[in-house]
């Protein structure tokens, strides 16, 4: 979303001020409805994450497709798999903490008394064991 109004609110240091599509950042108002509509979110580092690539990769360890995920492209060093970068996405691999806390606000996946990502069922196959 852009207005098209001079607002001098850029983020990245290299718009010419104006909200609109061809000159880079919106303005706050304009980025608080892509938060309103779920497209971005902001973290608990107050950093912008959206959701992950949807060609290829993974989820790290959340077992989770990259779509799923919400991820910062911050590097953070927090892979929890073991085979990550170390950089919160931007396309796949590990969410750093503060963008999986995302997740569990989402109620996407959360962790369990043994500390394991746990999903609901219907997200990764299998017949539900004994909860049949």
């Amino acid at each position: 979303w852009y207005c098209g109004v001079r607002k001098n609110e850029c983020q990245c240091g290299s718009c010419d001020g104006v909200c609109g599509p061809t000159n880079g950042c919106p303005c706050l108002a304009c980025f608080n409805l892509l938060i309103d509509e779920g497209v971005v979110k902001v973290n608990s580092a107050g950093v912008v994450a959206r959701k992950g690539g949807q060609h290829g990769g993974n989820g790290g360890f959340t077992r989770l497709s990259p779509s799923q995920v919400w991820y910062c492209g911050v590097r953070k060093n927090e892979c929890q798999c073991g085979s990550c970068d170390g950089v919160c996405g931007p396309t796949n691999g590990c969410p750093c903490l503060a963008c999986f806390n995302l997740l569990i606000d989402e109620g996407v996946v959360k962790v369990n008394s043994a500390g394991v990502v746990a999903r609901k069922g219907g997200q990764h196959g299998g017949n539900g064991g004994f909860t049949r």
